[in-house]
């Protein structure tokens, strides 16, 4: 078998293997990307991807940096890196995936190391959410400030107002997009994973900013498995290799 078509097979059904494509789409996908060279990288990411889905659970710091390094190779073109992130997020998500990891996170403002509270950790739209006093009103809400200190569950109403506010999720992913790579870059360029501290009785993920050494951004996933963002980030790739060419 000649080389080229041995590459060809081996893309189609890495394809197959690793992102569930059928054989009619994984053949399609590679109609489009006609190069060895393209193909090559399609073997390369698949690879790649499969490899960090099942890094043991003890490394998930690890498995989700080689998720999102497997999004940054799909937009090499694109500068800064952190823009790549973004444009897949974006671009490639179902909008109920989309709505899932925006009520899954939340964050803490910046702080300054044992000098600055951690509390309160939020969802992104938290803010929009408590200016909507139409939507406050309907539902009877009032004085939400007080009343939320930690979004969560069975404490807010974030995600309920995110689905009568789908013109906003996303501006809110691209927020979202810049956090997460901001945990990215805690391990990349600051060999700092995310540590887990305690708080006034709670367990925290936190990490540290590229502003400072000192400074540092707390934030939960109460509302996702690390399978279910595995699939999200796999239908992303997927979509994206069905209908772009590398």
């Amino acid at each position: 078998m000649p080389r080229s078509e041995e590459i060809k097979e081996k893309a189609i059904k890495v394809l197959q293997i690793v992102f569930g494509f059928s054989e009619q789409n994984a053949k399609l996908c590679i109609a489009k990307n006609r190069s060895n060279i393209n193909r090559s990288k399609i073997i390369s990411l698949s690879h790649f991807f499969n490899y960090f889905k099942n890094i043991k659970e003890i490394s998930y710091t690890f498995r989700f940096i080689g998720l999102v390094s497997v999004t940054e190779s799909l937009y090499p073109k694109i500068k800064p890196n952190s823009e790549r992130l973004k444009k897949f997020l974006t671009d490639n998500l179902d909008i109920q995936y989309k709505k899932q990891l925006l009520s899954s996170f939340i964050f803490s403002k910046d702080y300054k190391f044992q000098k600055s509270k951690i509390f309160p950790l939020r969802h992104i739209m938290f803010r929009d959410f408590v200016n909507d006093k139409k939507y406050r009103r309907r539902l009877r809400i009032s004085n939400i400030q007080s009343q939320v200190k930690y979004c969560s569950k069975s404490l807010c109403r974030c995600s309920d107002w995110l689905n009568h506010s789908p013109n906003k999720i996303d501006a809110y992913m691209e927020i979202l997009a810049r956090k997460l790579y901001d945990i990215r870059n805690a391990v990349i360029h600051e060999s700092n994973p995310s540590l887990i501290l305690s708080d006034g009785g709670s367990l925290l993920d936190t990490h540290t900013l590229l502003k400072g050494p000192t400074y540092f951004r707390a934030y939960e996933s109460d509302n996702i498995t690390k399978q279910q963002f595995i699939d999200i980030i796999s239908s992303g790739v997927k979509h994206f290799l069905l209908n772009n060419k590398l």
